[in-house]
This record gives C-alpha cells, sequence and structure tokens, in this order.
C-alpha cells in the first residue's frame, strides 16, 4: 500500500432513525423496482393484496415474465393471510 491508502479497521454501520418498508421483485430475467411504503402505513393482508400486489407488484412481474412465474414470499402475516392466498390463485 502506497502512504495515501488507508483502510479503516472499525466496520462501516449506518444509523437509520426510522423503519423503513420496501417491497421488490426479483426473479432471473429482471426485478421491479423498489415500491416504498408511506410511513405509518399498516401492512395489513388487504393493504399488501389491494396496494402493493394490485397496483405495484403483479403489473410489473407479469411484464417481466409473463403470466407464468413462481410467486414466492416470506411468513409475514399478510402474506399468508386466508384472502391473500386465495387472490394468488
Amino acid at each position: 500500500m502506497d502512504q495515501q491508502t488507508y483502510i479503516d479497521p472499525k466496520p462501516c454501520r449506518i444509523i437509520v432513525l426510522h423503519s423503513v418498508m420496501v417491497s421488490v421483485g426479483v426473479s432471473k430475467l429482471g426485478c421491479t423496482e423498489l415500491f416504498f411504503c408511506r410511513a405509518g402505513v399498516k401492512i395489513n393482508g388487504a393493504y399488501y393484496r389491494d396496494v402493493l400486489l394490485t397496483q405495484k407488484l403483479l403489473p410489473v412481474i407479469r411484464q417481466i415474465s409473463g403470466n407464468e412465474f413462481v410467486f414466492q414470499q416470506d411468513s409475514a402475516p399478510a402474506h399468508h393471510a386466508r384472502e391473500t392466498i386465495e387472490f394468488l390463485r
């Protein structure tokens, strides 16, 4: 290393003063943009289905991959709500 190069041994940290909810669709064909949820919005089953899926994620996913795709989610309560499961069938 030359005298102008310095590596800080301490890890870099980012401090976030508030939480941010973000949704994104990712596949080998491409990915959606990041969809940020408004601060204070409760992500319940209805909001997830009516806003995130219907208005944001699914239209872009279908644009990227057509109607043949596997939709995988984690176990967040809004994701496995009975109405959400029925909606996705």
